[in-house]
């Protein structure tokens, strides 16, 4: 008869093994203390599957880099879909790289961006039914969302990177105080097993921010790989952001925000006149009918921003199309 593989001592001492684990699970759930206090004085347990890349301060501060982001964005999007937007962060975390890609739904909006003068690549994913919404809202339509999400025809994802663009433009303003980086769409993908821009194992920041657009919203991710932030990990502190963000705004903020207005879309309107008529001729109007208006034959016309009266001028043609010269502005107090 063979030997037996282990001892009698040796089992004993296995199960005493046992033992002492079922005692550290019984701390650590039934008397609220955490496993970790049983370790000797400065010892802590490292999960080498999921790394911290990542101090709290460099979150903290990758948080309020991306709130100056969520409200450049705001502005930018608010111009380009002539409505009123709001972008908030809803968090900032780390994960591995693969965790993030099984958790996008398929098909979705992926831009890959690259980063200079860091190098790498981080992803701009915008949820598809955001996307649909925007998509309908530049395709001149009220925004609505779709019922059932697909991919981007070649024209869709066209109108689309209008969108990364400005997001991009964004990015790069709220980077500024920390480093000055050059964003560039790479290439837009629909499936997320098609992106890999680093391997599955890597940890990366991801960033989420919620666009709301009248009664719809949708989400918008960051996804960072740390390689990409590792060049700046040093400067990746409140007080490097906040003293970097206060110069900034000393000489440039009138400037900045004189550009994000000047993207913006306004309806210009001119007026040609108008008269008082009772309900009775009202409902008696017919083809062919006269009205009367207020105003008198070749007098400035006024011309309304919005709402608002800004200028006088007379109607004209230019080739074509219908004009209007403007004359003079119309003062506040006038």
């Amino acid at each position: 008869m063979s030997e037996p593989i282990l001892s009698q001592e040796e089992i004993n001492a296995l199960l005493a093994s046992l033992a002492e684990d079922e005692a550290e699970e019984e701390v650590s759930t039934g008397s609220g203390h955490s496993a970790v206090s049983m370790l000797p004085t400065g010892i802590q347990r490292y999960d080498f599957l999921r790394p911290d890349k990542f101090s709290k301060d460099q979150l903290r501060t990758l948080q309020m880099m991306h709130d100056s982001f969520s409200r450049s964005l705001q502005t930018a999007l608010a111009g380009l879909m002539r409505l009123p937007v709001q972008v908030e962060v809803l968090g900032v975390g780390e994960m591995m790289y693969q965790e993030f890609i099984d958790e996008l739904s398929n098909p979705s909006v992926l831009n890959v961006v690259g980063l200079e003068p860091l190098g790498g690549s981080l992803i701009l994913e915008i949820n598809p039914n955001l996307a649909f919404i925007m998509l309908d809202r530049l395709l001149g339509g009220p925004g609505l969302p779709v019922n059932k999400a697909r991919p981007l025809t070649d024209i869709e994802q066209t109108l689309m990177q209008r969108v990364t663009d400005r997001a991009l433009r964004a990015l790069e303003e709220a980077w500024r105080p920390v480093v000055e980086i050059r964003a560039s769409l790479q290439r837009m993908e629909m499936n997320p097993q098609f992106v890999q821009i680093v391997p599955p194992t890597d940890m990366a920041v991801v960033i989420s921010l919620r666009v709301r657009m009248k009664e719809d919203a949708g989400r918008l991710n960051l996804c960072i790989p740390y390689a990409v932030l590792e060049p700046v990990a040093s400067k990746l502190k409140a007080q490097v952001w906040f003293a970097s963000a206060d110069k900034d705004d000393g000489g440039d903020s009138s400037s900045l925000i004189r550009q994000r207005l000047e993207g913006m879309r306004l309806t210009l309107t001119v007026e040609l006149g108008a008269a008082d008529v009772t309900m009775r001729d009202l409902l008696d109007l017919q083809v062919g009918d006269v009205i009367q208006l207020n105003t008198v034959q070749g007098a400035p016309l006024p011309i309304r921003i919005g709402s608002r009266k800004k200028f006088l001028g007379v109607p004209g043609r230019v080739g074509r199309r219908l004009a209007v010269q403007v004359l003079d502005a119309i003062r506040e107090d006038d």
